[in-house]
């Protein structure tokens, strides 16, 4: 059974005033330290409906594997409008010959993106912007920087790039 204890003196505790200072001398060792948090039902329920949603979203990602030739690179990312264009959120691997991949988790969408080879922002790195001119349209875009970005489609019939 735990003790009440008051910490300044050995003096029974009046309930009827807060003090600020009391612990549990039979605490788990896990709790202490932590503040104790008391949930109401509407928390409990708002918990419950968060974890819900939360399983809802995680059926409705799609995982997909993006791939960049880059054989002399010494490290890639590929940035774009799934992670907020952030140039080192998503790191991929080194594979064989040269080829580097990351696999995310996205919902069903048009997306944008580029790669970040070495520091260096490119729609792939064995291209300039003018090489990129002369792919079909619908891979890439432009992005309103005087460059462009790749497109790719999740959640229908096509993979990355707009291809099968």
């Amino acid at each position: 059974m735990a003790r009440l204890t008051d910490n300044r003196n050995s003096e029974p505790v009046d309930f009827r005033r807060p003090q600020l200072d009391m612990k549990f001398d039979s605490m788990p060792e896990n709790l202490r330290g932590r503040p104790f948090e008391m949930k109401t039902e509407k928390d409990l329920v708002l918990d419950d409906l968060l974890a819900s949603f939360q399983r809802q979203m995680e059926a409705t990602l799609t995982q997909v594997d993006i791939t960049c030739q880059a054989p002399s690179a010494k490290a890639v990312f590929v940035a774009g409008t799934f992670n907020h264009w952030s140039a080192s959120a998503t790191p991929m691997a080194r594979g064989l010959n040269g080829a580097w991949t990351a696999t995310i988790k996205i919902a069903p969408g048009r997306y944008e993106f580029k790669f970040v080879v070495d520091g260096r922002w490119c729609c792939d790195p064995a291209l300039n912007d003018d090489a990129v001119r002369q792919k079909p349209p619908g891979d890439w875009v432009p992005n309103g920087m005087g460059s462009f970005n790749r497109v790719m489609q999740v959640g229908t019939a096509t993979g990355v790039g707009g291809r099968p």
